[in-house]
């Protein structure tokens, strides 16, 4: 109180009466801390001091007071409903508010999820599966049904597109393809029906050597094998492969691209008309077959000839862009020495485990490089080319 003189009269100062009015404060959070503007002050002696009691039986904090208003932080752990009471005192006066603070869980992630595109495919077609809301850049191993798995990153947004087909021998019906986060931990699952083949070969029996290879060849579109009068179809397993025919296996293998075939044919012996001249001009474009230089200075291709296995090793080992791959200096098989024309790329295919060789009669592997490769060992090489990712 102060006591003012005008001369003729004393007049008494009576300050304004402290008031405390409580301000809304939105949703807090558990585990985030809130940082809130809880009352207004008025009036009363200077130098107030506030306090808040948080209603969830912690002790009382003290509170600043700014520019008339009462700030305040704290952290709840449950969610719920709580009275909150904001005191000020200012050591003449008390007076104390009430207000309400709603405390919700603290979000819980968006779980991650993962489609197949198509939902429904035989055993070698290929596939999309797509997650989304995995944490980003984390491995993600994602499972197919038959228990084969492979790898993917996701992306800065936690998404990521793996692009496979199922492996050799996995049984029709309802499968699942499950993805686990390799960081998070946390795994999405998909549907996915395996449908029985479009067409089986009459030649190919369940048992026979590389019978999942060769199904799995037709599911991918690589081979239609040969229609007979009856409807039914053979593959002819234990037929050499000719070279127009590998490369038609290699063409379809990498999608059937979208290639324009040149109207002047770069092998002589290789006409526009030819059955698989978009394919072999196709190999000739990717350098995964350059054919023979013949004394009158020509190119051929020899359609019709059967490859032999170490052409074989280089078509595949260019198919894959193997790049600096160094050949080791002793074989992994006796009958091809490191001067052979195609030793690295033979090499390569034995390291890969595209091919494994034969065992000789003294136990040492043998690859037999000039040997015509057959049908059926062919569908091997090029299914487990595949799986090399």
């Amino acid at each position: 109180m102060a006591v003012a003189d005008d001369g003729d009269r004393s007049v008494i100062e009576t300050a304004a009466p402290l008031t405390v009015t409580a301000r809304e404060v939105g949703p807090a959070t558990t585990g985030v801390e809130l940082s809130a503007m809880l009352a207004d002050v008025t009036g009363g002696a200077p130098g107030a001091r506030a306090s808040v009691s948080w209603g969830d039986g912690g002790d009382l904090d003290d509170a600043g007071i700014t520019d008339g208003v009462v700030n305040a932080a704290h952290t709840y752990s449950e969610p719920g409903t709580y009275a909150v009471t904001v005191t000020v005192d200012d050591d003449t006066l008390s007076r104390s508010v009430e207000l309400e603070v709603v405390v919700e869980d603290e979000a819980a992630a968006t779980p991650p999820t993962i489609q197949a595109s198509p939902d429904s495919v035989v055993v070698g077609a290929p596939l999309t599966v797509t997650g989304r809301d995995f944490t980003a850049g984390e491995d993600v191993t994602v499972t197919l049904p038959g228990g084969e798995k492979q790898s993917v990153t996701a992306g800065d947004d936690g998404a990521f597109a793996l692009r496979v087909s199922l492996a050799a021998g996995t049984q029709p019906g309802t499968a699942t393809i499950t993805a686990l986060g390799g960081e998070s931990g946390v795994a999405a699952e998909a549907a996915l029906t395996v449908l029985p083949p479009a067409f089986t070969f009459v030649d190919v029996p369940p048992g026979l050597l590389f019978h999942d290879e060769i199904t799995w060849l037709a599911g991918r579109g690589v081979t239609t094998g040969w229609e007979l009068g009856d409807g039914t179809r053979e593959y002819r397993p234990l037929a050499p492969i000719n070279r127009d025919a590998m490369a038609a296996f290699l063409y379809r293998l990498a999608g059937s691209p979208d290639f324009t075939a040149p109207t002047v044919s770069p092998f002589v012996d290789v006409a526009t008309d030819n059955q698989f001249y978009r394919e072999i001009a196709w190999l000739h474009a990717q350098k995964i077959s350059t054919g023979w230089a013949e004394a009158d200075g020509s190119v051929t291709f020899r359609p019709l000839q059967p490859i032999a296995r170490d052409a074989m090793a280089a078509f595949l080992f260019r198919y894959a862009q193997v790049g600096d791959y160094q050949a080791p200096a002793t074989s992994a098989f006796t009958d091809v020495d490191p001067g052979n024309q195609f030793y690295r790329e033979i090499s390569w295919l034995a390291a890969s485990g595209v091919s494994t060789g034969w065992k000789g009669n003294d136990g040492t592997a043998i690859y037999r490089p000039l040997t015509p490769i057959n049908r059926d060992a062919m569908a091997a090489f090029v299914y487990r080319l595949d799986r090399l990712g």
